[in-house]
């Protein structure tokens, strides 16, 4: 039934219908994917839409917020104008300022500069004068020996009138021999008649035989004598004509070594290291020398620059003279010891002098180490041991007036500080003329001066016992010395004293010893300012005494306590100030008046309170308590 109605227009139908059905069901299927894809568009614009409200909201703000700053700039300019306003007279006196600082800068300098030359000119001034004074002595000497030569001369006649005598009396002898020759001739005549008389007088024959003998030898030993006096004589003439002068040849004792040379020195030593070996040396060896004292020797030997002779003072017995020798032995110092006589009166004792009766010079052994260690380019030239480390025992100097015998010695030692002695005049300043020359003399070569000279590489230590045999010292050595006071022991007790040697011992280099050295300066001290006041505070003291120090013996101080190993150590940096308040201070108080300066010395006594040190506040008490009324300064006790 159903196919009666499937004709084929009804087929064509359906099959068109769903053909439209189809159709518009893909119509509403790409509608809807395209509604889809326009709702994600959509989306995504209204998303940056809101993105670029957000930061149109933002710039909106950075500019209110830019604005608000604009404001404060403008009200910062006004401001900075208003105070720029305000600076320029400041500014203006500022500058003002400035310049009157560099004008007063400047006098300064032209003030340091007149100060400096006035210095040098009376540097010169005192140098001419001992020049001219030596000078003094050596024609004071020449004529001495001129006046010598002289009656030398005068007594010549006479000897030539003692010749004639001499030779009148040999003439008569002759004479007297011709009378006996006769004699025997009378007597051979009358020998037939007179032959029993012949042995009666033979004996008397003889006799007379045996004093003709003995005539003949006195004419001999006459004639001995006339050609000894006559070569005499002629030695005399030679003398005479030649006196005063000294050949090439005359210095050649000078150049004879002391010491043997070393080639190989120590290795780079360590300070610490080398006062190690010292106290484990004088423990050795048994002697009874306190840490303290060997710090203070030290470092005092180290300031020789500045303080050119370490002194070391007091009772006899005390291990002064041996303590050196023990310290150049660990140190690796090559050592000189000199006996000092009391005969000792000028610097010729300590170097030589001119022998013009055998035209040399006699030099000592001192001088001959000077010029073994000599350091200057200048004649005699460098020595072999230039670089080595040499150190001066002077053993008693007190014997001795120490201002008679190295006072000029010492003004050379201190100004070889500041000194450059490859410069020929500078050279001279520093060093002692031991011989003038002959300049333009044609006859002899001998032009140049002969100087001896003592570096840095040269220092003096001086033993002295205080008895009523010795002598003094004065103000001026105790101003350029470091005086160590040896007290007596606090206990007796024997102590066996061995003989230790280091094995395979090598000198210290120079080098070495001044890169121990320190300079004094706020880095190498702590506490510097504190130390420089004390040491002013004290000077002032002494001023009221009549008795204070100058820029020397403050530089010294200094010096000192920068170069002590318990500063270099971190340890005490009083202690060193104390060690240089007994050594240079206290000494030059010895005899002053309790009575008459007894606020003087309370001021002191406050003064030593603020440095702390137990040994010298009580070697300061001791001496103020001195039954005789004056300041009795015996040092201090360096066991504490």
């Amino acid at each position: 039934m159903l196919q009666q109605y499937l004709t084929p227009e009804v087929i064509v139908l359906a099959a068109g219908t769903t053909c439209l059905f189809a159709v518009i069901a893909l119509i509403f299927a790409g509608r809807r994917a395209f509604v889809h894809g326009m709702a994600g568009k959509l989306a995504a614009l209204e998303t940056q839409i809101a993105e670029r409200q957000r930061i149109l909201e933002d710039i909106g703000q950075r500019m209110a917020e830019a604005a608000e700053i604009q404001k404060r700039v403008d009200l910062l300019d006004r401001r900075l104008d208003a105070l720029q306003q305000d600076i320029r007279p400041v500014e203006a006196k500022h500058l003002k300022a400035l310049a009157d600082y560099e004008d007063s800068k400047v006098k300064l300098r032209e003030t340091r500069e007149e100060w400096g030359q006035l210095r040098e000119r009376v540097d010169l001034y005192k140098d001419r004068v001992a020049k001219v004074e030596a000078l003094e002595q050596e024609i004071a000497d020449l004529k001495k020996q001129s006046k010598e030569l002289d009656d030398l001369i005068k007594s010549l006649p006479e000897r030539q009138k003692e010749l004639g005598r001499i030779e009148q009396t040999i003439g008569e002898k002759q004479k007297d021999i011709e009378e006996q020759q006769r004699t025997l001739k009378q007597m051979a005549a009358e020998k037939e008649t007179l032959d029993e008389k012949i042995t009666a007088n033979r004996k008397a024959a003889d006799q007379c035989i045996e004093d003709l003998r003995k005539r003949k030898e006195e004419i001999d030993k006459l004639e001995t004598e006339k050609v000894r006096v006559g070569e005499r004589l002629k030695t005399l003439n030679e003398r005479l004509n030649t006196a005063g002068h000294m050949p090439p040849g005359a210095f050649k004792s000078l150049e004879i070594g002391v010491f043997p040379v070393h080639k190989k020195v120590r290795d780079a030593t360590d300070e610490r290291v080398a006062l190690d070996q010292l106290r484990r040396l004088v423990e050795e060896t048994g002697f009874d020398i306190p840490r303290r004292l060997q710090n203070a020797f030290h470092t005092a030997l180290k300031t020789s620059d500045i303080s050119c002779l370490t002194v070391m003072a007091g009772v006899s017995g005390t291990g002064k003279s041996a303590f050196p020798k023990l310290y150049a032995h660990a140190m690796g110092f090559h050592l000189l010891p000199l006996a000092v006589e009391p005969r000792w009166d000028s610097p010729k004792d300590l170097f030589g002098f001119l022998n013009y009766m055998e035209n040399r010079f006699e030099a000592t052994i001192l001088g001959r180490a000077l010029v073994q260690f000599n350091e200057a380019p200048h004649k005699p030239g460098p020595g072999e041991l230039k670089d080595q480390m040499l150190l001066v025992l002077l053993d008693e100097m007190n014997l001795a007036r120490i201002e008679y015998y190295f006072s000029e010695f010492l003004s050379k030692l201190e100004m070889r500080r500041n000194s450059d002695v490859k410069r020929e005049e500078e050279y001279q300043n520093v060093s002692v003329e031991v011989f003038a020359g002959y300049p333009g003399d044609k006859e002899y070569d001998v032009s140049e001066p002969v100087r001896l000279y003592a570096g840095k590489n040269v220092l003096f230590v001086g033993t002295m016992n205080e008895d009523e045999t010795t002598q003094s010292l004065s103000d001026k050595v105790i101003d350029r010395a470091n005086v160590l006071y040896f007290g007596k022991p606090n206990k007796l007790s024997e102590r066996p004293q061995r003989t230790v040697r280091i094995r395979n011992w090598l000198p210290l280099s120079v080098e070495t010893w001044q890169q121990w050295i320190k300079e004094a300066s706020a880095n190498t001290i702590p506490g510097y300012n504190q130390i420089d006041d004390m040491v002013n505070n004290i000077n002032g003291a002494l001023s009221q005494l009549g008795r204070p120090f100058g820029w020397r013996t403050y530089q010294a101080i200094m010096i000192y306590v920068a170069n002590h190993p318990d500063v270099i150590d971190g340890n005490n940096k009083l202690r060193p100030l104390a060690d240089q308040i007994a050594m240079r201070v206290m000494p030059k108080l010895r005899g002053v008046d309790l009575v008459e300066h007894g606020d003087v010395f309370n001021a002191l006594g406050q003064l030593i309170q603020q440095v702390n040190d137990g040994p010298l506040r009580d070697a300061f008490d001791r001496a103020r308590q001195s039954t005789q009324g004056f300041f009795d300064w015996r040092g201090i006790s360096w066991e504490g």
